[in-house]
Parts: C-alpha cells; sequence; structure tokens
C-alpha cells in the first residue's frame, strides 16, 4: 500500500480507487468451505463423508442453493422437475448453437462452452416471462392473472401439464401439482419445470434458473457428441431452399 502511494506521488497522481477505502484481505467462501484435511463442506455439509455417503447431487444443489438439506417431497419436486427441463432438443437454440460448434470443427469443451451461453441467453428472461410467472406464483396463482401469464410463452400445452401431473401422482404426490394451479393451466415443459422448483422452496427466480440450466446442459452436450467432429457437409444447410433473385441493389444497379 505505502509504495503504491508513493508512486502515486512521485507520479503526481491523487489517491486511486484502491487507496480511498479499505479492502479485505482475503475471500471469504460463503457456500463450499476447505477443512485443513481436505474435506470439502456444501454449507456445513461434508461432501465425501456424509452427502455422498447418504445424499444424492440433487440434495447437494439444493442445500447449495437454499441454504439446508430439501425434504423428502421436496427433493421428488426438483427431481421431476429436472427431468422434465432436461429434455431440450437439437431444434432449440442452445443444443443448435453446441451442435453446430461441433460440426464446424470445436472441441468439445469449446461447444459445451457455446452451450451453456446458449442455456444462460435462454434463460436470462429478456422478455420478463418467467419472471412474471414467478411473480404470479409467489402472489398465489391468482385466476385472474392466470391468461396474462400463459399468454407470454409460445407452444403452451396443457397435455405437458397433464402429463407433470400424472408423473407426480405416479411418485406419490397427488396433492403437489406445480403448484396448487387450476387443471387447465397451458404452460410449456421448461416453465412447468420452473413451477414446480417454485413448489419445492427454491428462494427465487435466479436459483430456479441455476438448476434448469444445470438439468439442460448434458442433453445439450450429449446431443453435440452424437455428432462427429468437422461434419458441416451432413448439416441441412440449405433448409429451408435460398432462391437467388434479381433486383435492385440499391445503388440503380441491378443484382444479376
Amino acid at each position: 500500500m505505502a509504495d503504491r502511494e508513493a508512486d502515486r506521488r512521485e507520479s503526481g497522481l491523487g489517491p486511486g480507487p484502491l487507496d480511498l477505502a479499505p479492502f479485505p484481505e482475503t475471500l471469504e467462501a460463503r457456500i463450499v468451505e476447505v477443512e485443513a484435511n481436505g474435506e470439502r463442506r456444501i454449507v456445513g455439509y461434508a461432501t465425501q463423508a456424509d452427502l455422498a455417503a447418504s445424499r444424492g447431487l440433487t440434495d447437494a444443489w439444493y442445500a447449495a442453493l437454499c441454504g439446508e438439506l430439501p425434504t423428502t417431497t421436496e427433493r421428488e419436486l426438483v427431481e421431476v422437475a429436472l427431468v422434465i427441463a432436461s429434455a431440450i432438443c437439437v431444434g432449440e437454440a442452445p443444443s443448435h448453437a453446441a451442435l453446430l460448434a461441433r460440426l464446424c470443427g470445436s472441441d468439445s469443451m469449446a461447444a459445451l462452452g457455446v452451450g451453456a451461453l446458449g442455456l444462460g441467453e435462454e434463460l436470462a428472461d429478456r422478455d420478463g416471462r418467467f419472471a412474471a410467472l414467478w411473480a404470479w406464483l409467489a402472489a398465489g396463482a391468482a385466476e385472474a392473472r392466470k391468461a396474462a401469464v400463459v399468454s407470454r410463452f409460445d407452444h403452451a400445452e396443457l397435455a405437458s401439464y397433464r402429463r407433470v401431473v400424472s408423473a407426480l401422482e405416479r411418485r406419490g404426490l397427488a396433492s403437489l401439482n406445480p403448484a396448487a394451479l387450476p387443471a387447465d393451466l397451458a404452460l410449456p415443459p421448461l416453465a412447468l419445470a420452473m413451477a414446480l422448483l417454485w413448489r419445492a422452496g427454491l428462494p427465487s427466480l435466479d436459483s430456479a434458473r441455476v438448476l434448469l440450466c444445470a438439468a439442460r446442459l448434458p442433453l445439450v452436450m450429449a446431443e453435440a457428441l452424437a455428432q462427429p467432429v468437422g461434419t458441416l457437409k451432413d448439416y441441412p444447410m440449405n433448409q429451408p431452399p435460398l432462391r437467388y433473385v434479381g433486383g435492385d441493389r440499391g445503388d440503380g444497379g441491378e443484382v444479376p
């Protein structure tokens, strides 16, 4: 600190941002702590001695995001949500982008980065539809606002909702539909998964989006890895078929 201040005085500069306020000397770990023996704890739970022995990945993720382990019901709801959310197809942007990276010659980790970025954009909620859904759920899912919330989602599927309710019933959770919602609710699978995560006690929209990304990324990469690297010739490039026509170029000339 003294050396930096002396250097700035010699240079004729005043105090900089790092000189005007005290900063901590260490970075505080808030979720994962490393003990002297190498054991790592997630919000206090030992990963090797405890979680790995008697719990699963869902429990570890839930504890990290919520501060405590899930109940049996909460774990079941999260499991259903993650399975529903995981099934992303190659026609959806994150999976499509990762596949294209693979076809263009990217190695698997570069393709993974592309897919992860796509998932982040997918769930960034730039049009506010997931935020509207989360706020509606948190406010009690009033029937009067249902249409306004549902209308934000394209390709809404009533059949998806009914299948989810059936899945919950078969897992012994008959009374726990996505959020005690009306039986005629039509939402696409990703939105239904988010509703389940709200019902499971996730503390925020951001925490739910983290889990949804984690569920979808392996399927994004499975699709990319199923295609040999560098095989762009196998991509349906000319779909829909492009047809070039003559016309004005805008500068007085014509396109042949």
